[in-house]
């Protein structure tokens, strides 16, 4: 049987939300990033941002957004 760190680590990789991770296996939050950090550490940051806002119209509006950033105010390599 896998250790809970271990499972943390595959739930991580497999986009779950530290939330979700304690959630799911019964665990304090604080666990899920103590866990996630120390196996993070040199590799990348973790960051949970738990009051971001997720939902389709909000992920709409950031890719249009971006896209106007690209098409307006960043330079174009077309010789023009």
């Amino acid at each position: 049987m896998e250790s809970t760190p271990q499972i943390i680590e595959y739930y991580a990789y497999v986009g779950m939300s530290p939330k979700e991770i304690a959630g799911t296996l019964g665990v304090p939050i604080k666990r899920v990033y103590r866990t996630l950090n120390y196996s993070a550490i040199g590799k990348r940051t973790l960051h949970f941002f738990p009051d971001l806002d997720t939902s389709q119209p909000q992920l709409n509006r950031a890719e249009h957004n971006r896209q106007y950033v690209v098409d307006n105010l960043h330079p174009h390599n077309d010789g023009s």
